[in-house]
């Protein structure tokens, strides 16, 4: 059997990918400027799909995308004169980002060409406890998409005004209050205020308040390409909006001790509620993608992450962590689960390294609870993904400037067989590459070595 294709469904159970990765970066400081530029640059071939015909087709059902990218990030201080640290700040980045991709049948071809400007004016206001910014921004992007030959070109403009005051008082207190207005060209004005409180009622125990508003304009091809690899078609129902959210939360950490040993506690909650969104609607019987927007039902998010960790012994790390995620949205069918998204997520991570810092030694178990199927293709009645373990654990040597080390994952031997729905027949109307919860392949071992550039700095001081 093709090692390639380890469950015999003919198609391969990970893509093959071909990546140039390139980045430069500057940074430039005296003492009224400090500048940092970067750019990046990347190239990627990914080839997926069939290995071989099934019985009764005649040409191979091929996943192939192409991705080319450059972009570039500029960040400019300049600190005024006139004292109470006033500054400004510039911030400018850009990309360009072309993506072809087919799919089957299927065919997505994608072009943005994007550009942020933002100048940040920032003061205090008598003392250090009063600061206040203020400053303006720019966004532009195009789009240029095809969609099996059907070509959609857009811009979107949203220039934007924003200010913020913070208040502090000692360590103990600290309040930031901000507001700000952005003018989409193809949207109504949004006005997205926001506040952040965080309080230190003694050291070791912090609480944190948040809430705000934010709102962002969807690209939904490119954010969904899921929807190209099955059957499915995709029916937009009606012209796409944008979407706006409000969000609160709360933050709790704590340090506790065990003796002379010093635990830390975070417990983080935040809600979401949307009252804009784009719905990607595959739960119907029809094999169909509709796209619409949401339609005065409820459509939010509750997160809870509560993280506890500890250092027992000298070189020894403990880390524990929960997380739940109960996202719901409102569908033609009524208020529903998101689909292959896990509402329960565990993870155990264990350490140690050596008094001589010659070895390491790492365990983790991340555990994932059941997911919910989308109800399409394969039943009417609801379905769930199992709860499945994925365990890991490396060693490392450390050597000089070398490190040597050699793992394994998926220990467990934790597959889900046959991922996808109608690999028999891909060009048939009953195929799926999306309800997809766990890997083909069975425990895999790896080894490797790195070697670690330092550049020493020079103990005298350097002018520029």
């Amino acid at each position: 059997r093709d090692k390639r294709d380890r469950n015999g469904d003919t198609f391969y159970d990970e893509p093959n990918l071909n990546q140039v990765n390139l980045m430069n970066r500057w940074e430039y400081h005296n003492d009224k400027i400090e500048g940092r530029f970067l750019v990046k640059g990347l190239h990627e071939n990914r080839t997926s799909g069939q290995l071989s015909l099934n019985d009764g087709q005649s040409q191979l059902y091929k996943i192939g995308i192409r991705t080319d990218r450059v972009e570039g990030l500029g960040k400019l201080g300049i600190f005024l004169p006139k004292g109470l640290e006033r500054s400004v700040g510039i911030t400018t980045s850009g990309f360009w980002h072309n993506q072809k991709g087919q799919y089957g049948f299927n065919n997505y071809d994608g072009m943005q060409g994007s550009f942020f400007g933002n100048v940040l004016f920032q003061t205090m206001i008598k003392n250090t406890n009063h600061t206040f910014f203020t400053g303006g921004s720019v966004m532009y992007d195009f789009y240029d998409e095809n969609v099996n030959g059907t070509e959609m070109k857009r811009t979107d403009v949203v220039p934007g005004v924003a200010a913020e005051y913070t208040y502090k008082y000692l360590d103990k207190i600290t309040l930031v209050a901000g507001l700000r207005a952005d003018f989409p060209n193809r949207f109504d004005p949004q006005i997205n205020p926001r506040i952040h409180f965080r309080y230190e009622p003694k050291e070791g125990t912090q609480i944190r308040l948040a809430g705000g508003r934010g709102f962002r304009i969807p690209n939904v091809y490119a954010e969904n390409l899921y929807m190209f690899a099955s059957s499915r078609t995709i029916d937009v129902l009606e012209p796409i909006g944008f979407e706006s959210a409000w969000n609160t939360g709360l933050s709790f950490m704590q340090d506790i001790r065990f003796g002379s040993k010093v635990s830390k506690l975070a417990i983080d909650f935040f809600h979401t509620w949307f009252t804009n969104q784009v719905i990607i609607d595959i739960e119907n019987g029809d094999n169909k993608v509709n796209i619409y927007n949401l339609d005065c039902g409820k459509s939010y998010s509750n997160s809870l992450l509560v993280e506890w960790s500890i250092e027992p012994v000298m070189g020894f790390d403990l880390k524990l962590a929960y997380r739940l995620e109960d996202v719901r949205q409102t569908m033609k069918e009524g208020l529903v689960k998101k689909s292959m998204l896990p509402m329960h997520r565990g993870l155990v991570t264990l350490s140690y390294k050596t008094m001589d810092e010659k070895w390491m030694f790492n365990v983790n178990a991340n555990i994932q609870g059941k997911m919910r199927y989308p109800m399409s293709f394969v039943s009417e009645t609801q379905r769930y993904t199992p709860v499945n373990v994925m365990l890991g654990a490396q060693i490392t040597r450390y050597q000089g400037d070398f490190e040597f080390f050699v793992g394994g994952e998926n220990l467990l031997n934790v597959r889900q067989r046959n991922p996808i729905i109608g690999a028999d027949n891909p060009f048939g109307s009953n195929f799926d590459t999306y309800q997809v919860w766990g890997t083909p392949i069975g425990p895999v071992a790896y080894a490797g070595i790195r070697y670690n550039l330092a550049r020493k700095k020079d103990n005298h001081h350097e002018e520029h």
